[in-house]
């Protein structure tokens, strides 16, 4: 089983150095430059597929210019066959309480100035939620 890390772009933020799985589930992180890269992203995932839980660390989507994909966005969440978890600089990041998915995040984390700690957190809830994998 593995992660699907989907990391927006933050400008001048450095990645956030992570290992090559978390308790043996591999992680695999995809950077994307817009909302429709999120969307193709999120669609992507099929269930039956080696991804068990997604990671989303979306960066601000209220912008205007994201405005006309947000029924796609919401629709792409809805459709999403694994369980994911938000990470959020910001509390305004949060989609949940302006986008409305019917597939609820199973945690939304906010760790302003924190990114390592909010991907702590989320490597804790992964493994508890999934079990330890296998290191392949």
């Amino acid at each position: 089983m593995s992660v699907l890390i989907l990391q927006g772009l933050h400008t001048g933020d450095a990645p956030v150095p992570l290992p090559a799985n978390w308790a043996g589930h591999d992680l695999h992180t995809v950077r994307y430059r817009d909302i429709g890269a999120l969307v193709a992203g999120l669609r992507a995932v099929r269930a039956g597929d080696d991804v068990a839980m997604v990671l989303l660390e979306s960066g601000d989507l209220r912008r205007p210019e994201c405005r006309a994909a947000w029924p796609a966005l919401r629709s792409a969440l809805d459709q999403l066959p694994v369980p994911y978890i938000e990470l959020h600089a910001d509390a305004g990041e949060a989609l949940e309480p302006w986008l409305h998915p019917n597939h609820a995040p199973l945690a939304t984390l906010i760790t302003p100035r924190d990114r390592q700690r909010g991907y702590a957190m989320s490597q804790a809830i992964t493994v508890r939620r999934l079990g330890a994998g296998h290191a392949q």
